[in-house]
């Protein structure tokens, strides 16, 4: 059980749209200032792993991989902001960019999970002793899930990568771009995730869709992204279709008032046992602004609760250890 009470929303900013982008336009960017940076892929300077440390740091402190939602510049203050407070509950935080599209082939989208793998390749190989918690938002998150889906042998390769968040991942992605074509729910797509239009999609699925992904020399699972069109690329990029071979520890988390995504289409998919799915009735797309403040003092309740969930990770990791490991 988290510690974390149900969400209660701002009296001001009822509504799954107001939520939304109240969760936008307030992510102050926290004043933290990363201690290393790692590239990923080594022999490549367009992505980078900033790592934050904590005041004590061993090779066996607790890491935290923070996947943000997507290139802009309000979505990444998104993640430095939590790790800003991981890093005060003496957690060591690696934030990984997203890339920025400078050409058709370095988009970040919801197959990238070459990225997302690229970043926990990077954490272990620097860490190895060290368990590893990952959490994507967004976009991210729908990468993160894609991942966990298709590379079932990922405990194997990372013996000590212990779970996995996903915060308001898109489950289904053709279905929530249908629901979300209203005028306003295309104008608070294109305001949080401008690089992903289907105009967008269409264009780099044209240019690049029949390409492999590195991944696929290590695990011919790994399909996506591979399509012959954007009706393809909906279906091999979307979770829905990966989440039953989830066999790593993973939390979801969405609100029911989520303007891009239907929350049914994440109640009804079929998620392995290993996956637990925890429904707000309020909060938004990455909204969560709370009528209380929280433990850090302020309004953001998601980032109270991801860190609550992290704490019983890690209080139930300690549990399960032998007594002699941990005394």
């Amino acid at each position: 059980m988290l510690n974390s009470q149900n969400f209660s929303p701002h009296p001001l900013l009822r509504g799954g749209s107001l939520q939304t982008l109240a969760g936008h336009y307030s992510r102050w960017k926290p004043k933290v200032i990363p201690q290393e940076n790692i590239k990923i892929p080594p022999d490549e300077a367009s992505n980078t792993l900033d790592i934050f440390y904590p005041r004590c740091s061993t090779n066996q402190t607790p890491n935290v991989l923070v996947l943000p939602p997507s290139h802009t510049d309000k979505a990444q203050k998104l993640a430095l902001r939590l790790a800003a407070k991981l890093t005060h509950m003496g957690l060591r935080v690696g934030y990984g960019h997203p890339l920025w599209p400078h050409s058709p082939a370095e988009f970040f989208h919801y197959g990238s999970v070459g990225e997302v793998y690229s970043a926990m390749d990077a954490m272990h190989k620097r860490w190895p002793l060290a368990p590893l918690w990952v959490v994507g938002y967004g976009v991210a998150g729908t990468a993160l899930l894609n991942l966990l889906g298709q590379a079932t042998g990922l405990q194997a390769e990372f013996p000590n990568l212990k779970g996995a968040l996903a915060a308001c991942p898109t489950i289904d992605i053709e279905a929530s771009y249908h629901a979300s074509s209203s005028a306003q729910k295309r104008y608070l797509r294109g305001l949080l995730y401008p690089h992903l239009s289907r105009q967008n999609l269409r264009r780099w699925v044209l240019a690049n869709g029949k390409k492999s992904l590195p991944l696929e020399a290590r695990d011919p699972r790994l399909i996506a992204p591979r399509a012959d069109g954007l009706e393809a690329y909906f279906q091999q990029c979307s979770p829905t279709y990966w989440v039953e071979n989830i066999q790593l520890p993973t939390q979801i988390i969405v609100a029911a008032d989520d303007p891009l995504n239907p929350y049914v289409l994440t109640t009804q998919a079929p998620f392995s046992e290993r996956v637990d799915i925890h429904v707000e009735a309020y909060g938004g797309h990455l909204g969560f602004y709370s009528r209380a403040k929280t433990r850090f003092g302020d309004n953001h309740w998601l980032d109270s609760w991801i860190s609550d969930w992290i704490d019983q990770m890690s209080a139930e990791r300690t549990q399960q250890r032998p007594l002699e490991a941990i005394q």
